[in-house]
């Protein structure tokens, strides 16, 4: 098979594997153009992209230990937690991010009112 007609091949095998109405040329400028999905409790995508703010990142903001800080936000809803499971034998281990919009409502919380 010739490089040309291998090329041809290729593409109109992704022309066929496409979207109907969605032409090769045009796949490009759709793709930039295509919103990002809303997320399941009515938030816009743009709120997953928010800072996130590590334990330690908010214990330097606000001067405090970073067990105090894990205290505060342990059972905060919003927060981000990854975690292992993977053995029964090992300490386990978990990662909590803190989206922007929680450290602000945390903060007023907080503080004491005026």
């Amino acid at each position: 098979m010739s490089r040309t007609s291998r090329s041809q091949a290729e593409r109109a095998l992704y022309e066929t594997s496409m979207e109907p109405g969605l032409r090769l040329d045009s796949g490009l400028s759709a793709l930039k153009t295509r919103e990002l999905p809303k997320t399941i409790e009515n938030e816009t995508a743009s709120d997953t992209f928010e800072k996130h703010y590590s334990i330690n990142e908010i214990s330097h903001l606000w001067g405090l230990s970073q067990k105090t800080v894990r205290r505060i936000f342990e059972q905060e809803p919003g927060v981000v937690e990854i975690d292992n499971h993977k053995s029964r034998h090992k300490r386990t281990y978990v990662t909590r991010r803190v989206p922007e919009s929680v450290l602000r409502r945390v903060h007023r919380k907080l503080q004491k009112p005026a």
